[in-house]
């Protein structure tokens, strides 16, 4: 019996976590409010709180389902590269073009942005700590094959990561815009990009003149 209602709170909450990933995206994190998602669930505001506190606890469950699809989506996308500066550059490109579809998906604004950074601190750092794993694993294999230079795998992994995300980020308190949708992504790539292929110029390991 336990396990019975273990089972139909977990489809409970795939439920309401489902439909409101649907309101989200019609109407964005602002807009969106407790009683539309109680409403398209077809249940009272009240008894959604037995499931979930807040509005930003669903939100924040709603990414967390969609960061482990990036997580699928970023090991696919580096499997067909052939070279490990290709990997690193088309994983950090693919990141970035899922993060701006997610801000304009969900109509986010840079100060909701800035603001809801401390609601998502630790799925921010669960994905930052398996993204770290991605690449640490492919400038290890570099480095066995004898492309890169030995090098402390995991902290050259989490720099590439911090940079990428600090050039974004740079962008967002430096500009005059509103919206996340509106920023220059095609400056955040090519500023990223440039700094990284730095690193993995110095990463590269000097061919033998024969």
């Amino acid at each position: 019996m336990v396990e019975d209602h273990q089972q139909t709170t977990s489809d409970r909450k795939k439920h309401i976590l489902q439909v409101a990933q649907k309101i989200f995206a019609r109407h964005g994190l602002v807009k969106t409010t407790l009683d539309d998602i109680a409403m398209a669930v077809g249940m009272k505001k009240g008894s959604l709180y037995y499931y979930f506190e807040s509005k930003e606890e669903i939100f924040r469950e709603v990414i967390a389902q969609e960061t482990f699809e990036l997580l699928e989506q970023l090991k696919n996308s580096i499997a067909n590269e052939k070279t490990p500066e290709k990997k690193i550059l088309r994983y950090v490109k693919v990141r970035l073009d899922y993060f701006r579809r997610m801000v304009n998906l969900h109509e986010l604004s840079i100060q909701v942005i800035l603001e809801a950074k401390p609601i998502f601190d630790k799925l921010f750092w669960d994905l930052r700590n398996k993204e770290t794993e991605i690449l640490s694993e492919i400038i290890d294999k570099a480095v066995k094959q004898g492309k890169f230079k030995v090098c402390k795998a995991t902290e050259v992994a989490s720099a590439m990561l911090t940079i990428s995300n600090a050039i974004k980020f740079r962008e967002f308190n430096s500009t005059t815009r509103h919206m996340a949708a509106e920023i220059d992504y095609s400056k955040v790539e090519r500023d990223t990009n440039y700094i990284l292929k730095l690193i993995i110029d110095g990463l590269m390991k000097e061919k033998k003149k024969q």
